[in-house]
């Protein structure tokens, strides 16, 4: 059963919020309205860096149609799997998908929960700094609590996750270790190096192989480290809504791009390391 997560907090002053009508109040009276689509701005203009931070318009779309193909399926299922070895001696758990992006991988998740799962008592919140990824995460997924937020200053409470994803984003450890419960489990997914080679030796001059190793910090201790990695065939199609996800499109020169349309690569390798941490408390 999906419940509404029921732990945010103020990002002004940290007070819990609370449902009234149609906004999120807190008790400084700070009022967070909830849009027509359903997602709440937690993500006020003191707190970003930039006047629309996050992945645009034309990003969002590309990965909403890459990963509606299906080829990334390998990675959200075995995401599945690591929740499911996490609460099955538990009732009642909460999750948080910390940078969701369009909420792909949480909207699987709660797919997986109500029909693998459906006694278990189940909230789920999704929060990414993109308003535009949000607004389309709240447009095509009813059932789950959406906010525009930043991993600088999560908006919240203490103690209120007992799982916390964050998937191809940038981890801010201390941000998640406060929001984790005691033993609450941290699932990283971050790129190996050889994640998408083909493409990035299409792009660039001198391609880095950088490794890719276990966070180190007093928050968290390591518990497992879990490595996908395929060769597949892609289409032209999906190389293009590939190239367009990801910034390395806007790091690239028309020739080059213009090569990959007229001869695009038949093949790509996928190279992720999902890892799970539990929290020092």
């Amino acid at each position: 059963m999906l419940l509404p997560f029921a732990g945010l907090a103020c990002p002004l002053d940290n007070q819990p919020l609370l449902l009234t009508n149609n906004s999120y109040c807190c008790i400084s009276g700070h009022c967070f309205d909830i849009s027509k689509y359903g997602y709440v701005n937690l993500l006020p203009v003191q707190l970003k860096k930039s006047k629309h931070p996050g992945d645009n318009k034309e990003m969002v779309l590309a990965r909403h149609k890459f990963l509606s193909s299906g080829m990334y399926s390998p990675v959200a299922g075995t995401l599945c799997e690591l929740i499911n070895d996490e609460i099955k001696n538990k009732h009642e758990f909460s999750i948080i998908d910390a940078g969701c992006g369009e909420g792909y991988y949480t909207s699987i998740i709660k797919d997986y929960i109500k029909q693998r799962i459906p006694k278990k008592t189940v909230s789920l919140f999704g929060f990414d700094i993109s308003k535009d990824a949000i607004q389309t995460a709240s447009k095509l997924h009813k059932e789950i609590l959406w906010a525009v937020a930043t991993n600088n200053k999560i908006p919240v409470l203490n103690n209120s996750a007992d799982i916390l994803t964050s998937l191809f984003g940038f981890p801010v450890l201390s941000e998640f270790y406060r929001i984790l419960k005691q033993s609450g489990l941290l699932v990283i997914a971050s790129s190996g190096t050889n994640h998408l080679i083909e493409l990035r030796q299409k792009i660039y001059t001198t391609v880095k192989k950088k490794e890719v190793s276990p966070i180190s910090s007093p928050f968290f201790h390591l518990e497992k480290i879990v490595l996908l990695q395929k060769t597949l065939p892609i289409t032209p199609e999906n190389l293009d809504l590939l190239l367009k996800m990801t910034p390395h499109f806007y790091r690239m020169d028309k020739d080059t791009y213009t090569q990959l349309q007229e001869k695009p690569i038949e093949q790509i390798t996928v190279d992720i390391h999902l890892t799970t941490y539990r929290v020092n408390k």
